[in-house]
């Protein structure tokens, strides 16, 4: 919560907000590219793993797993920073909405008061 309640202050901090708005969709954006090259570094890792190892169809898939431990931790993490980046910027968002209804809400307070 602003501690300055007046038009200034929420305007100054809606100015404020829709910069870091702006900022984070930037990092949605770069994370979500980061998350689909990871992805694609696993599934070529993984198609070239399974093609390369005999056995069932279970022992290939142990093989991907082990032989594939560290384009899945990437990939974990490719995951986690993209759910990050959205929910943050989902949170900023609720924020803007927030402010831009009370800086109505004191607009018409005023409006009223005249």
């Amino acid at each position: 919560m602003i501690e300055d309640q007046t038009l200034a202050g929420i305007n100054s901090e809606l100015f404020k907000l829709e910069r870091e708005l702006q900022d984070s969709s930037d990092v949605v954006s770069a994370c979500r590219e980061e998350l689909l090259a990871a992805k694609r570094a696993y599934d070529q890792r993984r198609a070239k793993v399974y093609l390369d190892t005999k056995g069932t169809v279970a022992e290939r898939e142990a093989k991907v797993t082990i032989e594939c431990a560290d384009e899945i931790a990437a990939l974990d993490v490719a995951t986690a920073a993209f759910e990050y980046a959205k929910a943050h910027a989902a949170g900023l968002r609720d924020s803007l909405s927030a402010l831009q209804t009370r800086s109505a809400n004191i607009r018409k307070e005023i409006d009223l008061a005249r």
